[in-house]
């Protein structure tokens, strides 16, 4: 299964994809209406507008140091789990969006890391809980969270996951116990994202870690891979990485690049007939002893050139420049490949 994450509806729709996960509320605070044809996705305790309007929502250590983009380990602002008000209100969005769409996705649940939070507020519920271990006072709040969110969702739950597989890590660091949270949920979601992916060793190894975690449980376990204009042969390395140990691989941001690699990927796992050596007409009897490219997908003569028979991709005229040749002198006119191409087929990508 393959799918996109995405902030533009009309992509959650585009072919290429078996399921869209539409952005409700992000982790700057943005709003959108929820999708009827969309897994709707919603940042719970991520929410950066929030934090700035009401410094008493923030999460705060015993340091007093808040959970804001401040610090140098934050990439957003976060919300106490404990407040109540702001719960009320991530369970009404999670509401309607389950309205719209019966499956959901949650997204940004528990703590912002380990030491927070110790406001007030949570410094009173612990005192006052039947807890006398702090951390477990924490998943329980975050485990009840989900069961009330959960009990709004009529279809399909997904839960996006830290990219830490180690044992305990995310119940000491977010608050999340993950035996708890794999009998509420149906599928989580694990982002481990890469501006290159020019190595995939640590996505073997953090992907076979979760589904050894997991073992034992039946909840699905997808990858989400961030596909803002990373090299498609990379992304496309990338996916065959994933797809080996998860249930689902979804790209997150751009939806162009992530169909161009599945694009790719289909065509790399087509057979199709070589051509070497090449029997070219036109008396011509020298060519290079090659075939046209590796996906077999080169077909027509068109009296100057071996063309393809499907739209072309701007990553694949590298590919043409090596592989596509001009005839000798004398037999045709010579033309420049990466001036004539562009002009007889128009470009996708």
């Amino acid at each position: 299964m393959y799918g996109v994450v995405t902030r533009n509806a009309d992509e959650v729709e585009w072919e290429q994809f078996g399921r869209g996960f539409y952005e409700v509320k992000d982790v700057t605070g943005r709003a959108a209406q929820p999708l009827t044809n969309a897994v709707n996705m919603i940042s719970c305790f991520g929410d950066t507008a929030a934090a700035n309007s009401d410094p008493q929502l923030v999460p705060v250590d015993d340091a007093g140091n808040r959970a804001t983009r401040d610090q140098r380990y934050f990439d957003w602002a976060y919300i106490c789990p404990t407040h109540q008000k702001y719960q009320t209100g991530l369970l009404e969005i999670i509401s309607d969006s389950a309205e719209a769409n019966p499956a959901v996705r949650l997204d940004d649940v528990g703590f912002p890391r380990e030491g927070y939070c110790r406001c007030e507020r949570c410094t009173r519920l612990f005192e006052t809980s039947d807890h006398e271990d702090w951390p477990a006072w924490r998943a329980d709040i975050i485990t009840e969270f989900v069961e009330e969110a959960v009990k709004l969702i009529p279809g399909r739950s997904y839960l996006t996951l830290y990219p830490d597989p180690y044992p305990s890590h995310l119940y000491e660091r977010a608050g999340l116990d993950l035996d708890a949270l794999s009998e509420l949920i149906d599928e989580f979601v694990i982002p481990l994202y890469d501006i290159h992916y020019a190595t995939t060793y640590w996505l073997e190894a953090l992907i076979n870690g979760f589904q050894t975690r997991f073992a034992d449980s039946t909840v699905s376990l997808a990858v989400e891979l961030y596909a803002v204009e990373v090299d498609i042969d990379n992304l496309v390395q990338a996916t065959n990485v994933a797809e080996v140990y998860a249930d689902g691989v979804y790209f997150g941001y751009d939806a162009s690049n992530a169909a161009a690699a599945l694009r790719r990927k289909h065509a790399d796992n087509q057979s199709g007939e070589t051509y070497g050596p090449w029997h070219i007409p036109h008396s011509v009897t020298t060519a290079k002893n090659r075939c046209c490219s590796s996906k077999g997908n080169l077909r027509i003569w068109t009296g100057y050139w071996w063309i393809p028979t499907r739209a072309v991709e701007p990553s694949d005229l590298a590919v043409f420049r090596e592989n596509v040749y001009e005839l000798p002198p004398g037999h045709a006119p010579r033309r420049s490949l990466s001036n004539w191409l562009p002009n007889r087929y128009s470009l996708s990508g």
